[in-house]
Protein backbone atom coordinates (compact mmCIF):
# COMPACT_ATOMS: atom_id res chain seq x y z
CA UNK A 1 0.00 0.00 0.00
CA UNK A 2 1.40 3.15 -1.12
CA UNK A 3 1.57 6.02 0.95
CA UNK A 4 1.46 4.65 4.32
CA UNK A 5 3.73 5.96 6.90
CA UNK A 6 6.74 3.77 7.21
CA UNK A 7 7.76 5.45 10.37
CA UNK A 8 5.36 3.51 12.29
CA UNK A 9 6.87 0.55 13.59
CA UNK A 10 6.49 -2.01 10.58
CA UNK A 11 4.64 -4.23 12.84
CA UNK A 12 1.87 -2.54 13.31
CA UNK A 13 1.83 -0.66 8.85
CA UNK A 14 1.73 -5.09 8.35
CA UNK A 15 -1.06 -5.61 10.65
CA UNK A 16 -2.82 -2.83 9.30
CA UNK A 17 -2.04 -3.59 5.53
CA UNK A 18 -3.49 -7.59 6.04
CA UNK A 19 -6.25 -6.12 7.90
CA UNK A 20 -6.70 -3.70 4.53
CA UNK A 21 -6.01 -6.86 2.55
CA UNK A 22 -8.45 -8.75 3.67
CA UNK A 23 -11.10 -6.46 4.01
CA UNK A 24 -11.18 -4.65 0.75
CA UNK A 25 -12.65 -8.36 -0.55
CA UNK A 26 -16.03 -6.58 1.17
CA UNK A 27 -18.00 -4.74 -0.80
CA UNK A 28 -17.38 -0.78 -0.77
CA UNK A 29 -14.61 -1.09 1.26
CA UNK A 30 -11.52 1.57 0.43
CA UNK A 31 -8.75 2.10 1.78
CA UNK A 32 -8.61 6.06 2.62
CA UNK A 33 -7.62 8.58 4.97
CA UNK A 34 -9.93 10.09 7.79
CA UNK A 35 -8.63 12.33 11.33
CA UNK A 36 -5.34 12.70 9.18
CA UNK A 37 -4.79 9.07 9.48
CA UNK A 38 -4.51 6.28 7.51
CA UNK A 39 -8.08 4.54 7.70
CA UNK A 40 -10.42 1.65 6.17
CA UNK A 41 -13.26 2.70 5.27
CA UNK A 42 -17.14 1.43 4.29
CA UNK A 43 -17.89 3.72 2.19
CA UNK A 44 -17.24 6.78 3.27
CA UNK A 45 -17.23 6.28 7.01
CA UNK A 46 -14.01 4.39 8.61
CA UNK A 47 -13.74 1.74 10.72
CA UNK A 48 -10.13 1.03 11.59
CA UNK A 49 -7.35 4.00 11.77
CA UNK A 50 -4.04 3.50 11.52
CA UNK A 51 -2.74 5.59 14.32
CA UNK A 52 1.33 5.97 15.14
CA UNK A 53 2.16 2.72 16.77
CA UNK A 54 -1.46 1.74 17.07
CA UNK A 55 -4.63 1.03 16.02
CA UNK A 56 -8.25 2.00 15.91
CA UNK A 57 -11.26 0.67 15.46
CA UNK A 58 -14.91 1.58 15.15
CA UNK A 59 -16.86 -0.84 17.14
CA UNK A 60 -19.98 0.97 18.40
CA UNK A 61 -21.73 0.32 21.51
CA UNK A 62 -19.13 -2.88 22.30
CA UNK A 63 -16.60 0.04 23.08
CA UNK A 64 -16.69 -0.31 26.96
CA UNK A 65 -17.43 -4.18 27.30
CA UNK A 66 -14.38 -4.38 24.57
CA UNK A 67 -12.00 -2.13 26.90
CA UNK A 68 -12.33 -4.04 29.85
CA UNK A 69 -11.58 -7.46 27.80
CA UNK A 70 -8.64 -6.06 27.15
CA UNK A 71 -7.32 -4.33 29.59
CA UNK A 72 -4.43 -2.28 27.57
CA UNK A 73 -6.93 -1.00 24.93
CA UNK A 74 -8.56 2.49 25.66
CA UNK A 75 -11.22 4.71 23.92
CA UNK A 76 -9.70 6.40 21.07
CA UNK A 77 -8.82 10.61 21.40
CA UNK A 78 -7.47 11.47 18.02
CA UNK A 79 -7.25 15.10 18.78
CA UNK A 80 -5.52 14.35 22.28
CA UNK A 81 -7.07 17.13 24.17
CA UNK A 82 -11.10 16.79 23.53
CA UNK A 83 -12.86 13.94 24.91
CA UNK A 84 -12.23 10.47 23.20
CA UNK A 85 -14.86 8.90 20.80
CA UNK A 86 -17.24 7.04 22.95
CA UNK A 87 -17.49 4.19 19.72
CA UNK A 88 -13.65 3.77 18.97
CA UNK A 89 -11.20 1.64 21.27
CA UNK A 90 -6.94 1.39 20.57
CA UNK A 91 -5.16 -1.37 20.71
CA UNK A 92 -1.31 -0.51 22.06
CA UNK A 93 1.36 -1.78 19.32
CA UNK A 94 2.39 -4.89 22.30
CA UNK A 95 -1.53 -6.62 21.56
CA UNK A 96 -1.78 -7.99 18.50
CA UNK A 97 -3.43 -10.93 19.18
CA UNK A 98 -6.47 -9.48 18.89
CA UNK A 99 -6.83 -7.67 16.04
CA UNK A 100 -8.23 -10.04 13.79
CA UNK A 101 -11.37 -10.48 16.08
CA UNK A 102 -11.44 -6.33 16.36
CA UNK A 103 -11.26 -6.15 12.52
CA UNK A 104 -14.31 -8.22 12.20
CA UNK A 105 -16.46 -6.11 15.06
CA UNK A 106 -15.59 -2.97 13.50
CA UNK A 107 -16.58 -4.04 9.93
CA UNK A 108 -20.31 -5.35 10.86
CA UNK A 109 -20.54 -1.90 13.06
CA UNK A 110 -19.95 -0.33 9.64
CA UNK A 111 -22.30 -2.31 7.74
CA UNK A 112 -24.92 -2.08 10.69
CA UNK A 113 -24.34 1.79 10.54
CA UNK A 114 -25.00 2.14 6.65
CA UNK A 115 -27.73 -0.18 7.35
CA UNK A 116 -29.56 2.42 9.59
CA UNK A 117 -28.42 4.96 7.09
CA UNK A 118 -29.43 3.51 4.11
CA UNK A 119 -33.33 2.76 5.30
CA UNK A 120 -33.42 6.54 6.77
CA UNK A 121 -32.49 8.05 3.13
CA UNK A 122 -34.64 5.52 1.63
CA UNK A 123 -37.75 6.57 4.25
CA UNK A 124 -37.02 10.26 4.01
CA UNK A 125 -37.12 9.90 -0.35
CA UNK A 126 -40.52 8.06 0.07
CA UNK A 127 -42.07 10.74 2.68
CA UNK A 128 -40.53 13.42 -0.05
CA UNK A 129 -42.31 11.90 -2.91
CA UNK A 130 -45.72 11.50 -1.56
Amino acid sequence: MRGLNRRVPCGMVLLFEELAATLLEMPEVVLGRSYGRWCIKLRRNAFIALDGDTIAFCVGAHAESLVEQYPSASLWNPRGGRRPKQCWIVLPSERVEPVATLGAVAYQCAVEVQIRQDYVRMRDDIHSQS
